[in-house]
Order: C-alpha cells, then sequence, then structure tokens
C-alpha cells in the first residue's frame, strides 16, 4: 500500500491513498486524544528519537541489504523536537523496535480500514 498518513495531537486521522489500498484518496477519522498521548509516549519510550534518521541502502545502520523491501517514512514532533526516519525494510540491521513502533501507529490510526490490510 502506498499511502501518506497523518495523526494531530486533537487525535484527527487524515488519510490519503494513492496505490494498492482500498480507499484511494483523502479521509478523515478521529481518535481520542489520550490515545494520541499514549502513542506519542510509547514511541518516545521506544527510542525513536535515538534511531538513526535513514536506514536506506548505503546508510551505515542499513546492514545487509535486500530488495524490493517496502520503505515506510515516519515523522514525529512533540515539544519542539522533530524526528524523521527513512526506512527500508530491506535494511537487515535496523532495530526491530522501530518496525514494531510502526506498525504501532498504523493500529492506533485504525489505517486498516483504509488500506484493507
Amino acid at each position: 500500500p502506498v499511502y501518506q498518513l497523518s495523526i494531530r495531537r486533537d487525535g484527527t486521522v487524515s488519510f490519503v491513498g494513492t496505490q494498492h489500498v482500498t480507499h484511494q484518496g483523502a479521509a478523515t477519522a478521529s481518535i481520542a486524544p489520550a490515545m494520541v498521548d499514549s502513542l506519542v509516549a510509547e514511541l518516545e519510550a521506544g527510542g525513536y528519537f535515538g534511531f538513526d534518521e535513514r536506514y536506506l541502502r548505503g546508510a551505515p545502520g542499513c546492514g545487509q541489504y535486500a530488495t524490493d523491501s517496502p520503505t515506510v517514512i515516519t515523522s514525529l514532533t512533540v515539544d519542539g523536537r522533530t524526528r524523521q526516519i527513512r526506512h527500508d525494510h530491506g535494511c537487515s540491521a535496523a532495530p526491530p523496535e522501530l518496525m514494531r513502533l510502526e506498525r504501532r501507529i498504523d493500529e492506533v490510526a485504525g489505517t486498516a480500514r483504509w488500506t484493507g490490510d
């Protein structure tokens, strides 16, 4: 699936599906602000701000590389700190916790309703 997802502190979830998703185009939903706060706390506790910014072929943190894997780009802004991470799932040395947190973002946002996963 190819899509863009945004979760705002007030619980607004914005989705734009591009390819290989059940819903193409824009959609919105709401989740409880407490769920957003919990997700942010989970990301911080999971070390999100300490991960490398790039797990891409040729990057120091990539390790052995396998082609044809999805790439996930996440970004988190909290209290004036921002971290964006580009993660090619073909990078074998990327932290497993990063992949878990990526899945968690989708779970909390409920993206399956639009992606069909």
